[in-house]
C-alpha cells in the first residue's frame, strides 16, 4: 500500500494480471474517475525490486495453487476472516472472486495488528493503523521529496487538484512529534535511504549511459551516483529525491558531504518556516545514511587490507 498510495478499492480490483513481473510495473485500476467501474483507467506505478520479489512469490504461489492470471489480487475465498451473507457475485463477472473493500480493509488491520508496534497512549496496546494511513504517509512524503500538486494528484489518482492541499498543509511540528514517539519503533524498517551502494560508475547498471549519471555543478563535477533506470519518467528533484528513491545507485568515493552540506544551508535559509524547512529532511537523512555505509565499507576494508580509514 506505502508502495502505490491507493485506495483500498482500487486494491480489492486487482487482478493478478495487472502486475508486470519482467519490467516490475503495477497497473493500478483507478477509482472516482467517473467511470462506470474502477477497471477503466489505471496508473503505472514502478515496484522497488525488493517489493517487486515479494509480489512475484505472491503470484506464483496463487498461480501454483490453480488461480488464473485473470483471478483477482486477492481472491475473497483467502481474504474472507469471518462468514458473510452478501451474494457472491455470478461467474463471468468482471469482478468474480474478488472481495469487496469492507473486507479487505478487515482482513489487513487483522494481519496488521498482529506485527503493530505497542503504544503507551492506548495502555500499550497495537498501535492502530488503517489503510488510509499509507495513503497519506505516500501523499505527503511526495510532498517533502518536492512534488508539485499536479504530481501529487496524479500518483494519487485525483482528477483535479482540490483535494491535495491537505498533504501540503501538514504541520512539520506534529510529524515531528509523531517522529519523536514512533520513531524507536520504527527503526528496523523506516531507512530514508532505499537504493544500492555501489563502487563506482563501472560497478553501477547502466555504467554511465545517457541520462543516468547524477551530478550536482551546484557541490562537484564528480558524479554522485547512477539511476538504474536512466532517469526514465522522472519529474523529481535531482539530486534531492535521488537519495530517496530505490533506482539510486550512489557511488563509494562520491562527494555525499558536500550535497549533505548544502541542504543543511538550504535548510536554513527556511528556518523561518518549519514547513519549508522540513521539506529536504528526510532526503537528508538519507545523504547522512549513505555516508555511513561509505564510511562502513572503508572501515570493514581497513580492517582486512591495512588500508587508512
Amino acid at each position: 500500500m506505502l508502495a502505490c498510495g491507493g485506495r483500498i478499492s482500487q486494491y480489492a480490483s486487482l487482478k493478478l494480471l495487472d502486475f508486470d513481473a519482467e519490467k516490475s510495473v503495477l497497473q493500478l485500476p483507478q477509482a472516482k474517475t467517473r467511470q462506470a467501474h474502477t477497471r477503466t483507467n489505471f496508473l503505472a506505478f514502478d515496484i522497488s525490486p525488493q517489493t517487486g520479489q515479494l509480489i512475484v512469490d505472491y503470484r506464483e504461489g496463487l498461480l501454483a495453487a490453480g488461480y488464473s492470471e485473470d483471478a483477482a489480487f486477492f481472491p475473497e475465498d483467502l481474504v474472507r476472516v469471518r462468514q458473510s451473507n452478501k451474494q457472491p457475485r455470478a461467474i463471468g463477472d468482471l469482478f468474480y472472486g474478488h472481495c469487496d473493500p469492507t473486507m479487505l480493509s478487515r482482513r489487513f488491520r487483522s494481519e496488521v495488528d498482529e506485527i503493530a508496534p505497542p503504544t503507551p497512549r492506548l495502555d500499550y496496546a497495537p498501535l492502530p493503523v488503517a489503510p488510509q494511513r499509507f495513503r497519506y504517509t505516500f501523499g505527503t512524503r511526495l510532498v517533502e521529496e518536492g512534488a508539485s500538486k499536479v504530481v501529487v494528484a496524479n500518483r494519487l489518482g485525483h482528477v483535479d487538484l482540490q483535494n491535495v492541499d491537505s498533504y501540503f498543509s501538514a504541520s512539520p511540528k506534529v510529524i515531528e512529534n509523531i517522529d519523536k514517539a514512533m520513531g524507536p519503533l520504527l527503526i528496523p524498517i523506516a531507512r530514508a535511504f532505499q537504493g544500492q551502494l555501489v563502487e563506482n560508475e563501472a560497478s553501477s547498471t547502466q555504467k554511465g549511459a545517457p541520462g543516468s549519471r547524477i551530478i550536482d555543478f551546484r557541490v562537484s563535477e564528480k558524479t554522485l551516483g547512477g539511476c538504474n533506470q536512466c532517469g526514465k519518467n522522472c519529474a523529481f528533484n535531482k539530486p534531492v529525491a535521488c537519495y530517496t528513491c530505490f533506482r539510486f545507485e550512489p557511488f563509494l568515493d562520491a562527494p555525499h558531504e558536500e550535497v549533505r552540506m548544502l541542504l543543511l544551508k538550504e535548510r536554513k535559509e527556511y528556518e523561518h518556516d518549519e514547513r519549508m524547512a522540513a521539506i529536504n529532511d528526510e532526503a537528508i537523512l538519507a545523504v547522512e545514511e549513505v555516508m555511513a555505509l561509505c564510511a562502513e565499507v572503508r572501515k570493514q576494508r581497513a580492517a582486512t587490507e591495512g588500508a587508512p580509514v
